[in-house]
């Protein structure tokens, strides 16, 4: 793509989001006008992402356009293993401290039980 077909998408009159699709086969995505750049030379391409991260692409290697949502995301999820909840009538912590329920009423507290 040329540096002059990029900002025709850029400065279009009502923008709308797009990904650019690199040589090496990523995704990525301009979100608003504001976080595209191109250089005055019109060789280099600046794209901010929201997180402060940015990319510099030169503009040869950019394949084309494409619309839509931005690419998902790739994070790392940790994977969790449940564990079983201790039974507390078991577990030796709360052994010692589990007493048997008695029955509480005012005249049971001032007699001194």
């Amino acid at each position: 793509m040329s540096a002059d077909e990029l900002r025709t998408h850029i400065t279009a009159v009502h923008f709308e989001p797009f990904n650019l699709r690199t040589a090496d086969g990523r995704r990525i995505p301009v979100r608003a006008r504001d976080f595209v750049l191109i250089t005055p030379n019109k060789r280099s391409l600046y794209v901010f992402q929201p997180d402060n991260s940015r990319e510099v692409l030169d503009i040869m290697l950019i394949l084309g356009i494409e619309f839509g949502p931005p690419p998902a995301e790739k994070t790392a999820k940790a994977q969790v293993c449940p564990l079983p909840a201790p039974k507390h009538d078991q577990h030796p912590i709360y052994r010692s401290t589990l007493r048997p329920l008695q029955a509480w009423s005012p005249l049971s507290s001032a007699a001194g039980l």
